[in-house]
């Protein structure tokens, strides 16, 4: 599932996007929650989109601006990995193939 991260977190991008109100900023902290991401990686993700990020001037909060900007797709592997995906990960190849080590070689 971690190899479609990136293409449902761009689809994501790509709605708040296309949806949003253009008077409305998202705050970065929400949409990264929303991504399950840092927002400091959030924030890089929509400027490697081409999306305009900056600061709200009424909340003085990290926002995207939604339609500000097109959305572009990009070519750029951005790979960042969840710590609940690491967390989940087993130790060796061979536990994670054989469900955690449950069966024998025998």
């Amino acid at each position: 599932m971690e190899l479609y991260f990136g293409k449902v977190r761009r689809l994501a991008l790509q709605a708040l996007n296309y949806g949003g109100y253009k008077l409305h900023p998202y705050p970065m902290g929400d949409i990264a929650k929303l991504l399950l991401m840092k927002e400091s990686d959030a924030e890089e993700l929509c400027v490697t989109h081409g999306l305009k990020t900056g600061f709200d001037k009424s909340t003085n909060v990290l926002s995207l601006q939604a339609k500000q900007a097109p959305f572009t797709h990009s070519e750029k592997s951005f790979r960042h990995q969840s710590s609940m995906i690491n967390r989940k990960r087993a130790s060796t190849l061979f536990q994670e193939v054989t469900a955690g080590g449950f069966y024998s070689t025998r």
